[in-house]
């Protein structure tokens, strides 16, 4: 048995304008390879988002991330869903936000030297 240790940052967005938390897992398994999973809560249930990228050079999935056309990333997350306009509209606005986050996280680290 291989059992290998991978990299998972965690972020809770709140108060995105009509959308409620947003619960983000952002894990590097490998130089340029990583998963990603969204949830949302609204109501009382929980909808739940993964997709994986195993070829993005040797950038890590947050840098990955930040650089994506929204539609691409929302459309990996829902490949295997049946699609419905709205649906995909909702998961979007997910994605947006969560860009904008990463960005500011980004934004607001200490710079290295």
């Amino acid at each position: 048995m291989k059992v290998t240790a991978s990299t998972v940052q965690q972020l809770l967005i709140t108060d995105v304008t009509g959308l409620d938390p947003i619960r983000v897992l952002i894990e590097d398994l490998a130089p340029g390879k990583g998963l990603l999973t969204l949830c949302c809560f609204h109501n009382a249930w929980a909808m739940a988002f993964t997709g994986y990228w195993g070829a993005m050079s040797d950038r890590t999935l947050v840098q990955f991330l930040a650089d994506c056309d929204p539609d691409y990333i929302a459309g990996n997350l829902e490949w295997a869903l049946p699609k419905t306009r709205k649906q995909t509209k909702y998961l979007t606005r997910i994605v947006v936000a969560m860009q904008a986050a990463l960005r500011q996280l980004a934004a607001s680290a200490p710079e290295t030297v």
